[in-house]
């Protein structure tokens, strides 16, 4: 198994914690019964932004 361990600056952390979080609500959302399918799309488009600015961050 590979770790990789990443340096992160505490605002880079704090950021990434959020996105985590954030993340993390958009999903639980996501497998709601009652969520609307145009506010699944909505959930995707998100969390591919947050996936997105989760990688610039870990490859600054």
């Amino acid at each position: 198994m590979v770790i990789k361990r990443f340096e992160v600056s505490d605002d880079q952390l704090d950021r990434l914690t959020k996105i985590a979080v954030e993340h993390s609500r958009l999903s639980a959302e996501y497998g709601r019964k009652e969520t609307s399918d145009e506010r699944r799309e909505e959930i995707i488009l998100r969390i591919k932004e947050l996936r997105a600015e989760r990688a610039r961050i870990l490859q600054s």
